[in-house]
């Protein structure tokens, strides 16, 4: 139940292949991840300054369900991105959400700077 085939009709998948414009286009990615800016909302004509995904291309209803390959790479990545909001925007934290709900075959990790700022 939680590991599905790749759709490729996917929004998320479409947007991993580079068919779907994602803002700032893609941090980073690999095999196992995808690093990117948040989308631009419906309605909104810019995203939350700072708040970026990092999404296992796999399509995982949950971290229990990631390989531990996977679950490495996503840590790693989600470290990695939260660094610069630190460093440059100021942010006094950063917050990480693992979330499924919407989507309810896919998991993404949100990090989003939370403080000060610059």
């Amino acid at each position: 139940m939680g590991t599905f085939e790749t759709d490729p009709e996917c929004f998320i998948s479409r947007k991993h292949r580079g068919d779907v414009p994602a803002p700032g286009g893609a941090i980073g990615q690999d095999d196992l991840v995808y690093a990117g800016h948040a989308q631009i909302r419906l309605g909104q004509t810019t995203a939350y300054l700072g708040h970026v995904k990092a999404e296992p291309k796999r399509h995982v209803s949950g971290l229990q369900f990631l390989s531990d390959d996977e679950a490495r790479a996503l840590g790693s990545t989600v470290a990695r991105l939260s660094r610069p909001l630190v460093a440059v925007a100021a942010a006094e934290h950063v917050y990480i959400q693992a979330l499924s709900a919407r989507l309810r075959h896919w998991l993404r990790s949100d990090a989003q700077p939370e403080g000060s700022g610059r």
